[in-house]
């Protein structure tokens, strides 16, 4: 319950990055939770994230957690995160 109280506080989850998080084991599940919700109370959240090169009109980046990469973009102006894809590191990059 206080897994889903926690995404419903972040900006965006669409339905296929919350399945992707869904497939994963619970505990890496919690952690990449914990660890998105952190990004989201940072003041300069880009410091801690990787921004792809391809991406250029709109800016996508990627957040290492352990062996699984968040992908991601954030607005400047208000720190709004939405999830694109969550996914181990061969699989996501293969897209992005």
């Amino acid at each position: 319950m206080l897994r889903d109280q926690a995404w419903n506080e972040l900006a965006g989850l669409p339905p296929g990055a919350e399945r992707d998080l869904k497939r994963l084991p619970k505990g890496d599940e919690q952690r990449i939770l914990d660890e998105i919700t952190a990004l989201a109370e940072e003041p300069y959240p880009c410091s801690h994230v990787k921004q792809l090169k391809e991406h250029q009109s709109v800016p996508v980046y990627s957040h290492r957690i352990g062996q699984y990469r968040v992908i991601l973009t954030i607005e400047d102006d208000v720190v709004v995160i939405f999830v694109i894809e969550v996914g181990s590191w061969s699989r996501v990059h293969r897209k992005y």
